[in-house]
């Protein structure tokens, strides 16, 4: 819920979400999705150490990309690269 106050107030949107799936009150899938509600144009990455890429196919809303735990650093960064280009 607090991140998704902050985002909300921020007058300078980010370009990428990077969350969890399991989170306290709501999931990442539901912090991605009110978050595309304010800026569609936002790119997302979705970590899980519990679900895989399978609970992305019964969602309603675009993951750009999601990575599982445990991972390699240089993965995140390979990913935002991917999705941030220069």
């Amino acid at each position: 819920e607090e991140a998704f106050k902050e985002f909300a107030r921020a007058k300078l949107k980010p370009d990428l979400l990077v969350t969890d799936y399991a989170m306290g009150k709501m999931n990442g899938l539901e912090l991605i999705e009110r978050c595309l509600e304010i800026h569609p144009a936002l790119k997302s990455i979705i970590i899980s150490g519990t679900a895989g890429a399978e609970v992305l196919m019964h969602a309603d809303i675009r993951v750009d990309r999601v990575l599982s735990k445990p991972y390699p650093q240089e993965h995140l960064a390979v990913l935002v690269k991917e999705l941030l280009p220069a």
